[in-house]
């Protein structure tokens, strides 16, 4: 049985730890956000006298080798149970699809988390599979559907033997379908579920309606009451397709297996959701809006701005801009870029001083709820800044329990209205 070593995000240990050439591979692509940005990583590890120093950053997750399994928590959470109601509530998932695994050794394994959950949604799939019209060009002995008279010349030119014809099947061999196949063909790698009873069920009947998606890219899907029901697991097959780092190096018996999710962006669409369920409706929220016109070199557009979120009241057009910074500001400064941007994107969206923003932050376990406001330049072009720090895991239980009085409560805190 492989070691299991459980460490935090943002924080740094050395482990006693001797890599193969194969785990320096693994690591090197698992660690690797952008191949032409070397310098961002989803963690870093230095090999030592001693072993390997792996520092953290805001990606959770296991971490597989070879010998040993590195397990990365989040902070507001011993255990993975709380990112994936996170998940189950940002992406508008039933909150049972967070509870239904109880096994203590798959609450520490995010990996087994995910795998288990898509297998179960897997099987919810097949009992309402999608089928769908697909047109097929193919040589045949009896004409079906629409005959490809050029093509037909072209092949069978003077020999009587078949005809062209493009024609419409009904059939399951769709992307919705394929792309189940294909996760579960990469869940199928790790030794864990290689002898699974119910994986091999569902890779057989899987592969006896259609073939594995090919893609390198996860496909964009597009819901209706046709496939609505296919959402679930969508969801959380795109976390094990685009999270999931998997090597199977020339075939040989231990195969590594790498499944992280990166807290800032799943913290930012929290956020989101949060202000959007539950602030009145009076209030409208963009989420990641591009401006094109606020930085110019001669009236043409020279740099793009992204702010996280805007929040504007639609009656008095009150606008309140909101930064998500998954960082534990309770116990340092916030950082100039950080105040220098508030600023900015404050000043685009308000005509006159003081200019106000908002930075959101999680609180953890130990810490209490507060707000601060800072100000900038308040004796030439005066603006505020209130950092405001928010309890996720209090937030969550509010949500799973229907307490939405208090998340509304809550909500109006973030836009200043409380």
């Amino acid at each position: 049985m492989k070691n299991s070593y459980v460490m935090k995000e943002y924080s740094e240990a050395v482990y006693p730890i001797q890599l193969s050439d194969e785990d320096r591979h693994y690591i090197t692509k698992a660690a690797t956000i952008h191949p032409n940005k070397p310098w961002e990583k989803r963690f870093f590890l230095d090999e030592l006298k001693s072993g390997v120093r792996i520092q953290t950053t805001s990606y959770v997750g296991t971490i597989e080798l070879s010998n040993c399994r590195i397990i990365i928590q989040p902070k507001f959470s011993d255990a993975f149970k709380g990112v994936m109601k996170m998940l189950a509530f940002t992406e508008g998932l039933p909150f049972s699809m967070s509870t239904e695994s109880s096994a203590g050794h798959e609450k520490n394994d995010l990996f087994i988390l995910f795998a288990t959950q898509f297998m179960r949604q897997a099987e919810k799939i097949l009992l309402q599979l999608k089928k769908e019209y697909v047109t097929y060009t193919d040589d045949l002995t009896n004409v079906r559907g629409r005959i490809q008279m050029l093509d037909t010349v072209r092949t069978y030119f003077g020999l009587p033997k078949g005809v062209v014809c493009e024609f419409d099947e009904l059939t399951h061999n769709i992307e919705e379908n394929q792309i189940i196949s294909a996760i579960l063909h990469k869940i199928e790698k790790h030794p864990m579920f290689r002898r699974d009873p119910q994986l091999k069920r569902l890779l057989i009947q899987f592969e006896s309606i259609c073939v594995p998606y090919q893609g390198k890219v996860y496909p964009d899907f597009v819901y209706s009451r046709l496939n609505q029901h296919y959402k679930p697991i969508h969801i959380v097959g795109k976390f094990l397709f685009e999270g999931l780092f998997v090597d199977d190096f020339l075939g040989k018996s231990h195969t590594f297996a790498t499944v992280l999710v990166n807290m800032n962006e799943l913290f930012e669409r929290f956020v989101v959701q949060v202000l959007k369920k539950f602030l009145p409706k009076s209030y409208g929220v963009l989420h990641g809006k591009r401006l094109t016109d606020a930085i110019l070199l001669n009236d043409q557009s020279y740099r793009h701005i992204i702010p996280d979120i805007v929040v504007q009241h639609q009656v008095t057009k009150e606008t309140t801009i909101i930064d998500t910074k998954y960082k534990g500001y309770d116990q340092k400064r916030i950082a100039t870029q950080d105040i220098f941007q508030l600023t900015f994107y404050a000043q685009y969206f308000q005509k006159t001083p003081p200019y106000r923003s908002t930075i959101i932050y999680p609180v953890f376990e130990g810490f209490t709820e507060r707000a601060v406001k800072i100000d900038t330049n308040k004796h030439n072009v005066p603006g505020e800044i209130t950092v405001q720090n928010i309890l996720i895991e209090q937030l969550l239980e509010w949500i799973e329990s229907k307490a939405y009085k208090r998340v509304e409560h809550q909500a109006l805190m973030m836009v200043g209205n409380d």
